[in-house]
């Protein structure tokens, strides 16, 4: 845990370009708290959790990125190619790929690659450690990382990366809604894009599975977004906009009720109302500073924040 505490205090301290924000987040998502802290710090869409360049074939950060989401394909992929990116083999890609192929249950290869490890200085007793796991799948899948992986695989594994990262959450969430990262990584990327809709329809499928026990406040507010937005929304916008009145109306079957039963706090309720009073200020010619205090909400990064 420290190591990923580390890295949060580091990659806070300048946030320039959307690597940064990567390893940042990726520091919170290994701590749990990705979705409690997301708008603490300066978000810029999507790409501010997972960059995606050109030329990902030996990249490092990816390789990291795609391991904690559960890609562990794409993963597998970036972390091979990136073994001999820099002038000699990586040890930390070496480390991914022991435990992918433990997770995978290729022994054999986990093996040959340990045995590599165990010849550094710095990695040979880590490596040591992993022998336990061989050939013992029990002990596989009682490991918190290496079993949550294994039942992370899609029953298809043959994508290694789909259209967008998102469709992979997704497809990784469907096969084990335990995987916490998973969970994070998914509605987080929606929260950053400013998808309010599928939020919704994540949380009105996910909430009270083993990974989404409780909503961070920032679905939290998205989920009060929704509901409010669609319960004021006049039908002949909603018709010009290709929104039915029956879809509408399946809309404001989130009311707040629904809102309580999925996981929305009263507290945040209470901010909301704050909120729009002060947004209805600012709109009519009040200075934005009348919301410094909402800085760090869905609803403020929805309204004001230009994302990529």
């Amino acid at each position: 845990m420290k190591q990923w505490k580390d890295l949060q205090r580091e990659a806070s301290k300048r946030i320039m370009h959307y690597h940064d924000a990567n390893y940042l987040n990726l520091s919170l998502a290994e701590q749990g708290v990705l979705l409690d802290h997301l708008f603490t710090y300066p978000q810029y869409g999507p790409q501010s959790l997972v960059y995606i360049p050109n030329n990902k074939s030996a990249d490092v950060r990816l390789a990291h990125l795609w391991f904690a989401m559960g890609n562990i394909a794409a993963a597998q992929n970036v972390a091979f190619n990136s073994l001999f990116a820099l002038n000699g083999y990586n040890p930390t890609m070496l480390q991914m790929l022991v435990r992918i192929e433990l997770m995978r249950g290729n022994y054999l290869v986990a093996l040959k690659y340990i045995t590599l490890l165990e010849k550094t200085v710095h990695y040979a007793g880590w490596a040591t450690a992993q022998r336990r796991f061989l050939f013992d799948d029990e002990a596989v899948e009682q490991d918190p990382s290496l079993g949550t992986g294994r039942a992370s695989f899609p029953l298809d594994d043959s994508f290694v990366l789909l259209a967008s990262p998102m469709d992979d959450l997704y497809k990784i969430v469907a096969v084990n809604p335990a995987n916490s990262n998973a969970m994070q990584y998914a509605l987080a990327y929606l929260l950053l894009a400013k998808d309010f809709n599928h939020v919704q329809s994540f949380v009105d499928t996910y909430y009270g599975t083993p990974a989404l026990q409780y909503l961070a406040e920032p679905v939290q507010e998205a989920l009060l977004f929704f509901s409010d937005y669609y319960h004021t929304l006049e039908e002949d916008y909603a018709l010009r906009h290709g929104i039915s009145n029956e879809q509408l109306s399946a809309y404001q079957q989130v009311d707040w009720e629904y809102c309580k039963a999925h996981g929305v706090e009263s507290s945040t309720l209470d901010r909301f109302v704050q909120f729009k009073k002060g947004y209805e200020q600012v709109r009519q010619g009040a200075p934005r500073s009348l919301l410094d205090g909402f800085k760090h909400t869905f609803w403020y990064y929805l309204l004001f924040a230009e994302i990529g």
